[in-house]
């Protein structure tokens, strides 16, 4: 389960764009037929540019659950009508739970360059912004522990709470794509954009040309303990002071200062009031457990990174405003999106708890899982003790950072749903043009993942972004 994404980064972004333009062909193999589109209509959204739409797709291919979504999609076709276009430029949103519309201005302007002679094609997957996103308000505005609101979310989907897998998802894009006659594209996606892009190779190799996957992470290859973000932590802390000048002359290291403020907060937890994000201030807590997700936020606030040595220097001498005011922060980031049409945390929820690896069974009775998350965590205890450190299995369990008990009331799927990291059908990813960007900061997709991903395709390329983030 990943946290939602950022707006795009200009140097990996600058990359996806060159890849493009260098493996796209110079005749008009992928243009749109023209006939393909006359009867879609213009998006008074978008300036009357655009071409709006929707793709009618079962439910269920199983036929178990009947009726019919409509999938979403926006087009601005190549804005040269004197020629063919040269292609066709998918971008998938993050989350999972965004809608890729939302997101329309980023990719426009990312493209920009392209978009004289190639059409950019972004669908919303089922669950998203113009494909009946799922609105769940105890999830999208939560007050309760989030395996609660889950399971309450996923008994109102009823039937419908196994159907949003990405490999549906990724069927519904290849529906759209052979509809319009835009294919074979050029796919774009970041964070969980990643993790789609993946299954739909596996999946759809022949409508793909070339592949980007920024910010990216294997769809299977690891378990659910996410055992590479801790050492990405580490590296990431170490990294940040030793490019500071002025925490690289100060004493000590930020990993020894951490250490010793992870135990006094393990014995003597404190409380203040410090101001967030959102202009406001607040009542915090801190404990070992919740510092967990101040430093792990770095990956998203830029902020962290920058002043959270210096605030562990100051919480060493008595002062601890400046870690709860990045707690206060982290808690409340301010602005955000909370209209389930351009982000839907339930839709995030369905995918988690479908295609992300699970500790416990969820093919078992919710009333059984609780004992195996508890039985796993002991294990992992026994066996793997310092895989979080400075922090304990548990307290990384309890940081507010890790997901990993996010499903333990979700609904029992059918058989033909079991939940399981998806994986290419044939096996084997198709040998098409793929670059992998990775953060050199990033906790939550990190690097070493990216490395996996880049393992398993037959025709990749892995960058490392220096000082990147997600």
């Amino acid at each position: 389960m990943r946290l939602p994404r950022r707006p795009p980064r200009a140097v990996e972004l600058l990359l996806a764009v060159v890849l493009i333009v260098a493996l796209s062909p110079t005749m008009a193999s992928a243009a749109a037929p023209r006939d393909s589109l006359a009867g879609l209509e213009p998006c008074p959204a978008y300036g009357g540019v655009a071409l709006c739409g929707d793709v009618q797709r079962a439910w269920d291919p199983t036929g178990a659950v009947p009726g019919t979504l409509g999938i979403g999609f926006v087009l601005w076709p190549a804005r040269d009508t004197s020629q063919p276009a040269l292609g066709t430029i998918v971008a998938q949103e993050g989350g999972p739970g965004y809608a890729a519309t939302a997101s329309a201005s980023y990719y426009l302007e990312l493209f920009a360059p392209l978009l004289d002679r190639r059409n950019l094609l972004i669908v919303d997957q089922r669950g998203t912004g113009r494909s009946e996103p799922i609105d769940c308000p105890e999830l999208q505005d939560l007050q309760r522990r989030y395996a609660v609101a889950a399971a309450i979310c996923g008994a109102r989907l009823g039937d419908h709470a196994h159907l949003y897998g990405t490999d549906l998802a990724a069927d519904d894009l290849a529906a759209v794509i052979e509809t319009l006659g835009v294919g074979p594209v050029d796919f774009y996606g970041d964070s969980y954009g990643t993790f789609f892009g993946q299954v739909f190779a596996g999946r759809h190799g022949d409508l793909l040309r070339t592949l980007t996957l920024d910010a990216a992470y294997p769809t299977y290859g690891e378990d659910a303990w996410y055992d590479t973000q801790a050492p990405a932590l580490r590296d990431s802390l170490s990294t940040v002071c030793a490019d500071s000048l002025w925490c690289a002359q100060q004493d000590g290291s930020t990993l020894v200062r951490l250490a010793e403020v992870v135990t006094r907060l393990r014995s003597s937890p404190v409380s203040g009031v410090a101001p967030g994000a959102d202009g406001r201030r607040h009542l915090v807590r801190l404990d070992a457990a919740k510092l967990a997700a101040v430093a792990y936020g770095g990956t998203y606030v830029s902020t962290t990174y920058r002043e959270f040595d210096a605030a562990l220097r100051a919480a060493q001498g008595g002062d601890w405003l400046p870690l709860l005011r990045l707690k206060a922060e982290f808690d409340y980031p301010g602005g955000g999106l909370d209209v389930p049409r351009d982000y839907s945390e339930g839709l995030d929820a369905a995918v988690s708890c479908r295609d992300y690896p699970q500790v416990v069974d969820l093919m078992s009775p919710p009333a059984s899982r609780p004992q195996q998350l508890a039985t796993a965590i002991a294990v992992k205890q026994r066996i793997d003790p310092a895989v979080y450190a400075p922090w304990t299995v548990r307290e990384q369990v309890d940081s507010e950072w890790t997901t990993i008990d996010w499903c333990l009331g979700w609904p029992v799927p059918p058989p033909a749903y079991a939940p399981a990291p998806p994986r290419p059908p044939s096996g084997e990813y198709p040998d098409v043009p793929t670059l992998i960007l990775s953060g050199e900061l990033d906790t939550i997709t990190t690097p070493a993942e990216g490395r996996t991903v880049d393992s398993q395709f037959p025709a990749a390329t892995w960058v490392e972004i220096r000082g990147g983030c997600t």
